[in-house]
């Protein structure tokens, strides 16, 4: 085998080298890496002992040095609070609206986080709570102005609902939707009388029936609502 001493301790040392020696066996003449020339070679000085792979020579990894721990994220955004693993309510929109009913009036906060009110194909589309911490949800499905010239029925009739819930008797759902009025033998005591839309502001007239109680008689009432531009 022509495999100078010097060559293998360089090798060796270098942790695993694939250096190609020569050999000679019979009469042909070849090279093949250090590693499958056995594998059980080391160094002391210039000559080979025994009995260590080239893998078996590389010195151990040196540990790093424990990282500093990171400081708790901020929760001040809901960015951060998201990164940090907090539950953050998704925000679709913010606004405000009032639904009135004969000589009630309901003021709804909605959102941001809490509710929803944004505009859904050219649909104003809200929902909040009455903001005196009464369990009352007002919503509102408002359409272009043009909303019947569209014949592919994308659009549905204007709609305003207001649901009471509370542990007394006076548990109600209020609903002018001429949708549902149709459905349910009602047409022209349920609906969106008139309304003006510009944007994301409306505001109309219209008569709510009572969905809980179908002999109820209807009311004349009004609705406005306003999403913050976003």
């Amino acid at each position: 085998m022509l495999f100078p001493p010097e060559t293998l301790r360089r090798c060796v040392s270098s942790f695993g080298c694939r250096i190609s020696a020569s050999f000679s066996h019979g009469s042909s003449v070849g090279t093949r890496p250090v590693r499958d020339l056995g594998d059980q070679l080391t160094t002391a000085g210039d000559r080979p002992t025994a009995a260590a792979t080239t893998e078996d020579t590389q010195a151990p990894a040196t540990s790093a040095a424990p990282a500093a721990t990171a400081a708790p994220a901020s929760t001040a955004t809901p960015a951060a609070a998201a990164s940090a693993g907090a539950f953050v309510a998704p925000d679709f929109g913010s606004g405000t609206g009032s639904i009135t009913l004969g000589d009630e009036s309901f003021e709804l906060a909605i959102g941001p986080g809490t509710g929803l009110c944004r505009d859904v194909f050219g649909i104003i589309q809200a929902g909040g709570q009455v903001t005196d911490g009464r369990d009352i949800e007002g919503e509102f499905m408002i359409p272009p102005l043009d909303w019947e010239t569209y014949t592919d029925g994308r659009y549905d009739p204007p709609s305003v609902d207001l649901e009471i819930t509370s542990t007394g008797d006076d548990n109600a759902h209020w609903r002018a939707d001429a949708a549902w009025a149709e459905e349910n033998d009602k047409v022209g005591m349920s609906q969106v009388d008139s309304y003006e839309k510009d944007g994301l502001t409306a505001s109309g007239t219209a008569t709510f029936a009572h969905a809980w109680n179908l002999q109820a008689e209807s009311v004349q009432g009004s609705f406005e609502v306003s999403c913050a531009e976003g």
